[in-house]
This record gives structure tokens, sequence and C-alpha cells, in this order.
């Protein structure tokens, strides 16, 4: 909804990608155990900064523990949530927001499954 709406002005998808590799980044250069609650600082830090906007439904939490899911799954060698969402974005959604949403978490799916297979 951000990026659609710009909320981050004309460059917005661009901000989006940056938050995207601020996410890739946080999971690679994380040292010990991962956390939930920095993690999901992070992201709406940087949401609050590119974007100028506070969401407090709860969305950025949700995104948050998925991604620390994949995370886990990844590391096993399990890609079937990423598969999922993969397929979920090629078949569509209905609104708009979900396709954002679902293109950006797409990528860093893509990207941490690509990383835990090195």
């Amino acid at each position: 909804m951000a990026v659609e709406n710009q909320w981050g002005g004309r460059n917005s998808r661009a901000k989006a990608d940056e938050l995207g590799a601020s996410i890739l980044s946080w999971f690679c250069n994380s040292r010990g155990p991962l956390y939930f609650e920095d993690l999901a600082d992070m992201m709406d830090e940087q949401i609050s900064e590119l974007f100028n906007a506070d969401f407090e439904d709860n969305s950025i939490d949700e995104v948050a523990r998925q991604l620390l899911i994949m995370h886990e799954e990844c590391l096993q060698s399990n890609y079937s949530s990423i598969e999922r969402l993969r397929n979920s974005h090629v078949q569509g959604n209905a609104v708009s927001q979900s396709r954002q949403q679902g293109r950006t978490t797409t990528v860093i799916a893509q990207m941490m499954m690509t990383m835990t297979r090195q």
C-alpha cells in the first residue's frame, strides 16, 4: 500500500527495495540468535523512516514472524513455505496491497533460499 500510494514519494519502489535489502542484510549479518523483536523493530524503524508510515495493525509483526519461519525452514532445506508464497504470487491476488507485499516478501524469501543453499 505504501508503494502503490507513493508514501515514499516518486521513488517508493526503490525504497521498498531498500527495505528488502535491509531485511536481507539483517539476516546475513546478525550474530548469534535471531530475535523476533529485533527484526520487527528494525522493520518498523525502516518503514517509518522510508515511508513516513506507522502501522498499528500488527502487520509488521506478522511479516517478521513469517520471515523468521521461512528462514528457519530454509536452514533445514525446507522450501515449502517459499514455494507456496511464490505460487500464490504467480496466481495473483485480488487486492493490490497484497500483491505488493507479496512481491517484496517473495523477493526476500528467494534471496534467503539462495543464501541458505550456498
